[in-house]
């Protein structure tokens, strides 16, 4: 028998339970988990903010380094405008998906498990919480493994049950900008800043029968693969797809630029 809190409860429940096994006297706090919540999402504003500031600087730069024919370096420049961009889209969403965790948080203290309508939006601050630089979220994460064992956190993470919001899977990628955006970033930066620069023809993009093609040709072998939901398709994005008389079909989403998103 171990002592745990005002309870006694067997050892073997202790063993078998992930939130016992934490710490003996470790026990949900749902006024800490709102409180990291919503100071997550101030961080998030403020490095939204910086972002902002860093963007702005990395145009001049990449003016700059176009009227000095250093292609090559204002490329650089626009990937890491690109990335900036894509984190400032992610902490945008991450912002509302922690407001909504904080307003639902007495309705989470009162489930034992975690209720079906916010799976998604709890893996997915759970899989920003090493990506986007916020150190709150590390409570967070604590108090949810309180709640519902390491194993479910972990899940959760790594986006082992493709719960994580497809965006953020996309915004929160590693994977470099593809071609065509960087080339529109500098197109954009040369016309703002009256830049003399020949521009190289953007690539075009995949189109959705190209993609309908690459899937024809999986299947007809007998290799029925389809990307999953969450899943990078062409240029980073995902094509969710439906089956059509036997023949899985790409379906596409609205255009997802993260330019659009900010307008």
């Amino acid at each position: 028998i171990l002592w745990q809190g005002a309870d006694l409860l067997p050892s073997s429940v202790v063993a078998s339970d992930p939130c016992h096994r934490m710490s003996w006297f470790s026990r949900f706090s749902g006024s800490s988990c709102k409180a990291h919540l919503k100071m997550t999402v101030n961080r998030a504003k403020l490095s939204q903010n910086k972002l902002e500031n860093n963007k702005k600087a990395l145009r001049r730069e990449m003016a700059h380094l176009l009227r000095e024919d250093k292609e090559e370096k204002a490329r650089i420049k626009a990937e890491q405008f690109l990335q900036d961009q894509k984190m400032e889209c992610a902490l945008d969403i991450l912002e509302t998906m922690c407001d909504l965790l904080a307003t639902r948080m007495r309705y989470i203290e009162s489930e034992k498990d975690c209720p079906s309508d916010l799976s998604g939006t709890i893996a997915s601050v759970l899989y920003c919480e090493k990506r986007a630089g916020i150190d709150d979220l590390a409570e967070v994460r604590k108090q949810f493994e309180i709640k519902y064992g390491r194993e479910f956190v972990e899940t959760a993470a790594d986006n082992k049950n493709q719960e994580v919001h497809f965006k953020l899977v996309q915004l929160l990628s590693v994977m470099p900008p593809a071609e065509h955006e960087v080339v529109k970033v500098l197109k954009d930066v040369a016309a703002e800043y009256d830049v003399q620069w020949n521009a190289p023809p953007e690539p075009a993009e995949p189109s959705l029968s190209d993609f309908n093609d690459m899937v024809h040709e999986a299947t007809e072998g007998g290799d029925a693969f389809v990307p999953r939901p969450s899943a990078p398709g062409p240029y980073g994005y995902p094509f969710p797809v439906q089956v059509q008389g036997g023949m899985p079909m790409a379906v596409p989403y609205p255009p997802y630029p993260p330019q659009q998103q900010q307008q």
